[in-house]
């Protein structure tokens, strides 16, 4: 079977599968007596948004999309919010997709917080499951967002789309580009760009919940302040690396590299999307060896095999980067969060330069 209409078949089957599971999970809950409703409730993800007696009040309930947007909602809305953080543990955010479960708990939201600029692949068919009730907000509004690069320089076969490439439907087209999108997602790896997605946060709330106002507007400028020294550390850190090269598991730190003069050479894409071919891999070899690299990063909770293969051949290290597109649920409870993953990125960026 061709490709294309083999992933487009598969994509179909699976959109089926969840507007089924929710029109079932949707039928269950009409047919279901009150006090069944409130004690199936209780064994759910979505236990997190069930009030409390003994909890404060809380005003709106929020749907994060990635873990940097769960943490910024949190830091500004603190007792008057109640987030979920969509992506669970350290789940792939690129490849990630809704179950009809979650469906029902971000129609039962007030705020959906989406990050945008195309990270939310699956997200046309959650806007086509949504009933009215929850606002979708997309953060990446007033970002100057990168164009992304793709990478099709891995070890994937073509043939089959190179052979029937004029037959390929506008569906199949339309599918693709949707699923590569037109401009890098990464932003919020840069503190600037991420102080632009805490101050549509920040907004957003405040449109919400008028009342909360004060609430909202003390704790964003305790949050703007944590952007400006992130901001000056790495500015002053970095500054004296600028123009290294810096071997990193997937093309994600564009903003990031960008903005203090450093380049990113990606094992993989953009969207961390097939494992690099023999080619790019010699040719990351033959760059490191030249610039002499004596790092190379791979994705923490991800697979390092990539980074060990490469760091084998110039006599290198490896050493963990946070995307922070997923966290984990013991290092969250241990109190990490964005401000802390990117200290240490930053220390472990500094380390590969040979500085301290």
């Amino acid at each position: 079977m061709n490709r294309n209409n083999e992933n487009k078949k598969n994509h179909i089957m699976h959109v089926a599968a969840i507007s089924l599971g929710l029109l079932v999970a949707l039928s269950a809950c009409q047919n279901t007596p009150k006090e069944e409703k409130n004690a199936t409730s209780q064994g759910s993800i979505s236990a997190t948004m069930s009030e409390s007696k003994e909890a404060p009040a809380v005003t709106l309930r929020v749907i994060a999309s990635t873990d940097a947007i769960y943490d910024f909602t949190k830091l500004i809305g603190q007792d008057r919010v109640e987030v979920v953080d969509l992506i669970e543990g350290d789940a792939d955010a690129h490849h990630w997709e809704p179950t009809p479960k979650l469906l029902m708990q971000i129609n039962e939201a007030d705020l959906f917080l989406l990050n945008g600029a195309g990270l939310e692949s699956w997200l046309p068919d959650v806007q086509a499951s949504l009933t009215g009730k929850v606002k979708s907000v997309d953060l990446s509004d007033g970002v100057a967002l990168r164009k992304g690069e793709e990478d099709h320089d891995h070890e994937e076969d073509h043939d089959d789309h190179e052979e029937d490439h004029d037959d390929a439907d506008h569906d199949d087209k339309e599918q693709h580009e949707h699923h590569h999108g037109e401009f890098d997602p990464h932003y919020w790896l840069s503190p600037k760009a991420a102080a632009i997605q805490a101050k549509n946060i920040y907004e957003a709330l405040v449109a919400s919940d008028p009342q909360g106002k004060e609430v909202y507007d003390a704790n964003y400028k305790a949050l703007q302040e944590k952007f400006e020294a992130l901001e000056r550390d790495y500015a002053e850190k970095l500054k004296p690396y600028s123009g290294r090269s810096v071997i990193v598991p997937h093309e994600a730190f564009g903003y990031l590299f960008d903005a203090y003069g450093l380049k990113q050479i990606g094992l993989e894409g953009m969207l961390a999307d097939g494992q690099p071919s023999a080619k790019k891999i010699a040719e990351i070899v033959d760059l490191a060896k030249k610039e002499g690299i004596k790092t190379v990063f791979y994705e923490a909770y991800g697979d390092d095999k990539e980074a060990e293969s490469v760091a084998a051949e110039i006599g290198a290290k490896t050493a963990p980067l946070y995307t922070l597109e997923a966290e984990s649920k013991e290092d969250r409870a241990k109190g990490e969060n964005y401000f802390t993953f990117m200290q240490k990125n930053l220390e472990a960026l500094v380390d590969s330069f040979g500085g301290k």
